[in-house]
């Protein structure tokens, strides 16, 4: 369990975004398509559980000192750093060899997840809003790996709003750890530092509201207007500011995997745009 954890699984719920370009490009029961694609889910969740680990290696004694992250298998010293680095340098390899059998641009879009991630850990994850910025450029990427994968096209507005979503849970999980002040010293994170609650809540929110207006603007277009639909994505999204801002869950896995609400409206919201896409 513990060399689980080490490649924080969990996390792996984040590389569904690649599946974005086939679901909404009306195509997720096409063969080739959803193949390729998780092939690609599969290499994506490989070479982020790599970033995870060196991410970990690099901030084990600050992690120590959290009192969450202080059960990871490396802070809490489960793992030796030895052990968690060779198994980094595995799994980054196995990514590549199962990314180059979707082709070499594919590889191309997971290298430069893969500098995005290492840039962040080494240094932007120290400088307040652009780490945020740097976490939704990761879902951007997974974005446009899943659209090469599937060879299916992206939508400009498709783009935007997954965007927009990105920064707001990339908001909300700062939120989290400043608002409800999780961290045992301030030296856990730098950035935090440099953060004022108030404007990162006013952030949270106003990059909400954009998610659910650029949905709709989305949505109209492709024919795929409903309001139903429109007002069910608010309520979705609307659910997890408040979560975060009244129950401190603001980690984007945990909200997703935990909170029973959000699974139902979930399930109902993609019934509903299969519907309206696929009958």
């Amino acid at each position: 369990m513990k060399y689980l954890k080490l490649l924080r699984y969990r996390q792996w719920i984040k590389n569904l975004i690649l599946f974005f370009p086939i679901f909404f490009g009306g195509v997720f029961f096409e063969l080739k398509p959803l193949g390729n694609t998780l092939i690609a889910f599969i290499s994506f969740c490989l070479i982020s559980s790599t970033g995870y680990i060196i991410n970990d290696i690099k901030d084990r004694k600050k992690d120590a000192l959290h009192i969450k992250k202080k059960n990871r298998p490396i802070a809490s010293g489960q793992i030796d750093i030895f052990t968690a680095s060779l198994i980094a340098v595995i799994l980054f390899f196995i990514s590549i060899v199962v990314g180059i059998t979707i082709g070499k641009y594919f590889v191309i879009l997971m290298l430069i997840y893969f500098v995005n991630v290492m840039v962040y850990t080494f240094l932007l994850k120290k400088i307040a809003y652009v780490d945020i910025l740097m976490i939704a450029l990761g879902f951007m990427i997974r974005l446009y790996s899943g659209s090469i994968a599937s060879g299916v096209h992206l939508s400009l507005w498709l783009i935007v709003v997954t965007g927009t979503v990105a920064m707001m849970l990339g908001s909300g999980k700062r939120y989290e750890e400043l608002g409800c002040k999780l961290n045992m010293s301030t030296d856990v994170r730098e950035s935090l530092e440099k953060y004022r609650a108030i404007t990162i809540k006013y952030f949270l929110v106003i990059m909400a509201i954009l998610s659910v207006l650029l949905f709709g603007v989305y949505l109209k277009p492709n024919n795929y207007f409903d309001y139903g639909l429109l007002l069910l994505s608010g309520i979705l999204v609307f659910n997890y500011v408040y979560n975060v801002i009244k129950n401190c869950i603001g980690e984007p896995t945990d909200f997703f995997m935990k909170n029973k609400f959000n699974f139902v409206l979930l399930s109902i919201w993609t019934i509903l745009f299969l519907k309206k896409i696929y009958l």
